[in-house]
């Protein structure tokens, strides 16, 4: 099965507009007229990003600990960070007092 670049998408939509018949189109493009037609929907619906191909990746369960550890990580930072400036707002009071 040949995957479209969303280029030729787009060239494909394109002369259907300029006044080509679908039928045209698909034997100009080699591509079926269903495939055409979802091309058109996914292109009237979203622009030229609904003729972006969609990338599925799912998490691992090995990134999904490493995300939540990091996100674990980032807020003990900002309580320590937190500390750090209190202790330092306290410590310029003692000395101007």
């Amino acid at each position: 099965m040949k995957r479209f670049t969303v280029e030729e998408k787009l060239s494909a939509i394109k002369d259907f507009e300029t006044g080509m018949t679908v039928s045209e189109v698909c034997r100009k493009h080699n591509v079926n007229p269903n495939t055409f037609y979802k091309w058109k929907a996914k292109y009237d619906e979203s622009g030229v990003d609904g003729l972006a191909p969609k990338v599925i990746r799912t998490v691992t369960s090995k990134e999904a600990e490493l995300r939540k550890e990091n996100e674990e990580l980032k807020k003990l930072l900002g309580e320590k960070e937190l500390a750090i400036k209190i202790y330092r707002d306290l410590l310029k009071k003692r000395i101007q007092a």
